[in-house]
């Protein structure tokens, strides 16, 4: 209990801090992590499909983000957090955007207050990597999404170390991962990352499979990486930024391991799983 409690404790504090950086600034390409959200995010809305006949939940959503764009597009979406204070401040920005059909609820993702089967669309981004029980959340995922719904999910590639170039320094011994076990805003702060566990494409899909969840297509974001002062210094001039973000484009669609994040989406496992996943390996 005395974990869960301080687990929580971190992210309340993390989130009275971050939520506004998270609902904006951090999702501009005009540096390294920024572009890095701002690919996957798009490619969070163009792998997942979203109507005006869709019941949308985003779990793990800090500061809404993205519930607010599905709103635009959706029938009604529920974003939740473990942290209130991400809640609190994402249902001021509601009344400040007046979007009606958005409201989001404070809860871990091992227990969620919603009935079996409640949501056909469901995005869970940068949450897995962080959940203290991965086998409740991933069970906990399944049951609410519809038998018919699809679930987009996105984690870091193997701690954001997934690129040639991170794969490079993480084998000379320069990169390492160091799971976070000590949950205390001190903590947080000093691994950097908060991570509990890392994920591959491989792992992840061999977990997605054994909780339920059937790939179905997935890629990886992100694969430009060197130098983040470098890399900066390009994002500020206009025609190297395009050239850039049209670069990164061009490798996700070659479904390579080595961006930093991955992207999947997935549909429940209504019968036996393929040994492909949008027509290549689904264990990468």
């Amino acid at each position: 209990m005395n974990q869960q409690n301080n687990y929580v404790q971190m992210w309340e504090q993390f989130g009275s801090q971050k939520a506004g950086i998270l609902s904006n600034a951090k999702f501009q390409p005009t540096y390294r992590i920024g572009l890095t959200n701002y690919l996957r995010e798009r490619y969070i809305f163009d792998y997942l499909p979203i109507t005006k006949e869709d019941v949308v939940a985003d779990i793990g959503c800090a500061a809404g983000r993205q519930a607010f764009i599905a709103a635009k597009k959706a029938k009604y979406v529920i974003g939740t957090d473990i942290a209130d204070s991400f809640m609190e401040f994402a249902r001021k920005q509601k009344e400040v955007q007046q979007i009606q059909n958005v409201d989001f609820v404070t809860t871990p993702l091992e227990r969620l207050p919603f009935k079996d089967q409640e949501f056909n669309k469901i995005i869970c981004s940068e949450v897995i990597e962080h959940v203290l029980d991965l086998n409740t959340s991933l069970n906990e995922l399944n049951r609410v999404l519809d038998s018919h719904g699809m679930i987009l999910i996105t984690v870091p590639n193997l701690n954001a170390d997934g690129t040639l170039w991170g794969r490079l320094l993480r084998s000379l011994g320069i990169r390492t991962f160091t799971p976070l076990t000590d949950f205390s805003p001190e903590s947080l702060k000093n691994n950097g990352d908060s991570h509990v566990r890392e994920f591959s494409v491989r792992s992840l899909t061999t977990k997605l499979k054994q909780a339920g969840f059937k790939p179905v297509r997935w890629t990886t974001v992100s694969m430009i990486d060197f130098n983040d002062r470098v890399i900066g210094l390009c994002l500020k001039i206009p025609p190297l930024k395009w050239l850039m973000i049209q670069i990164e484009h061009i490798l996700s669609h070659l479904k390579l391991p080595y961006g930093r994040h991955i992207v999947i989406l997935c549909i429940k496992c209504m019968d036996e799983i393929s040994d492909t996943v949008d027509g290549h390996p689904s264990a990468v």
